[in-house]
């Protein structure tokens, strides 16, 4: 049974998935560029590499957040599970990047967390009328 509320908290669930999208990817497109190897005298010059290539892998998820977002307000099919997985993934990187950063950016981590926490209960508020609207109609 979809209710009005439920089917709401799927479009907020894809507008707040747009937005942190496209604050992702400004985030990591900013961070791939400040960790380039070989940057000398830097406290990350050691692990460079890596933290280039989980800022650059961030800024591919919120590229897929902002597509999934963009799904869910159009209420296709595909848009439910690929914006959960880009919440996992986005949760999972900032951990990763915590690691290499130090104790203090799991503070960010947290705040991200929190955030896709909010997109993830929004979906699982509105699932019974997301399934209603994607399913195929009677013939």
């Amino acid at each position: 049974m979809k209710t009005k509320g439920s089917v709401r908290s799927i479009k907020v669930a894809g507008i707040l998935a747009i937005l942190f999208g496209i604050f992702g990817l400004f985030t990591g497109f900013a961070a791939a560029g400040t960790f380039i190897p070989y940057r000398q005298g830097e406290p990350w010059s050691e692990s460079a590499e890596v933290m280039t290539a989980v800022a650059a892998v961030g800024a591919v998820a919120s590229l897929i957040a902002v597509v999934s977002g963009w799904g869910l307000r159009r209420t296709k099919g595909w848009a439910w599970g690929a914006t959960v997985g880009v919440a996992v993934a986005c949760v999972a990187l900032n951990v990763v990047m915590a690691a290499f950063m130090g104790l203090s950016y799991l503070y960010f981590a947290a705040i991200v967390a929190v955030a896709y926490g909010i997109v993830v209960v929004l979906l699982l508020l509105g699932r019974a009328s997301y399934r209603a609207r994607t399913g195929t109609a009677p013939a």
